[in-house]
């Protein structure tokens, strides 16, 4: 099994408890680097978590897209049933 493998697991095990669960109702969700692994996967289980009929105030997505901007982000953000904002941020360089 490879490491992303596990953590998608890990994540649809999380993504499955909180499934009809309000924590995260009505919360702004912000998550930097998500054009990298770890901000990927994290990425996937929130907007997953949309698919289950959690309601995200809103999910911010930052990343200096030092590698280039994702193809699944159009797609992703248009189908989330909640705002999803990106932009380009350095938090070594913005402010």
């Amino acid at each position: 099994m490879s490491g992303r493998d596990i953590v998608a697991e890990d994540l649809d095990h999380i993504r499955r408890k909180f499934a009809g669960n309000a924590v995260f109702d009505d919360k702004t969700v912000v998550i930097t680097g998500f054009a990298g692994f770890l901000g990927y996967m994290l990425s996937r289980y929130f907007l997953a978590l949309g698919d289950a009929g959690v309601r995200l105030k809103s999910l911010i997505l930052l990343d200096n897209f030092l590698l280039g901007r994702p193809d699944w982000l159009v797609e992703a953000a248009a189908r989330a049933p909640f705002p999803v904002t990106v932009a380009q941020f350095d938090v070594v360089t913005d402010d």
